[in-house]
């Protein structure tokens, strides 16, 4: 999935680039199911609060997103550079995600013994 933020400003049938944005869109829409199920089965007692959190967090993250990709836009002319820092930040999430879950589970295992 991140190759094809490296992968699609270089793709020139308007085809390619539709069927590239479809399977990102649903990949990652996906993915926002599964990572707000996470976040909710974290703590019961505070589900709306985890919601509401993620929530803002993903706006304040598209505001951020877009000003810096409007500015290198500005800078390059092309999409090369947008593509490399969507990639750069996707891996930068995973591993943050992961690192989370690991976090996780070591608190779990702690309480139970």
């Amino acid at each position: 999935m991140v190759l094809s933020y490296i992968i699609l400003p270089y793709l020139k049938s308007l085809i390619f680039v539709e069927y590239f944005f479809f399977v990102l869109f649903f990949v990652t829409g996906i993915l926002f199911v599964l990572m707000m199920r996470h976040l909710q089965n974290i703590s019961s007692v505070a589900r709306g609060t985890g919601a509401a959190l993620a929530n803002a967090s993903m706006y304040i993250g598209q505001m951020i997103g877009a000003a810096i990709a409007g500015m290198l836009f500005a800078v390059s002319h092309n999409f090369i550079h947008i593509g490399s820092f969507t990639t750069l930040l996707y891996i930068g999430a995973l591993f943050l995600f992961r690192k989370s879950e690991k976090l996780t589970e070591s608190s779990e295992t702690g309480i139970a013994s």
